[in-house]
């Protein structure tokens, strides 16, 4: 129900509290990719599927994460990641 994207999208990570810019990434829209990503995102609000943690080479994010002092992932994950 969206309208057609444009080729190149950006994506933006701002941290809730402040709004700062966490990070910024360009790249080629892939309709097919979106579709997937809206429909996982919709499963889980829906109650029809668990939630996901961070890969372990993405667990800087961990950091930005105000749910991360209760996450069974920290139990494996470097705790230096978290301060």
């Amino acid at each position: 129900m969206l309208p057609e994207a444009q080729d190149q999208l950006l994506l933006r990570y701002e941290y809730q509290n402040d709004q700062s810019l966490i990070g910024e990434y360009q790249y080629l829209h892939d309709s097919d990719w979106v579709s997937n990503q809206i429909q996982s995102s919709l499963e889980f609000w829906k109650g029809e599927r668990e939630a996901k943690y961070v890969l372990e080479n993405e667990r800087w994010k961990c950091k930005h994460c105000k749910y991360a002092s209760r996450c069974p992932v920290n139990t494996t994950c470097d705790p230096t990641i978290l301060t």
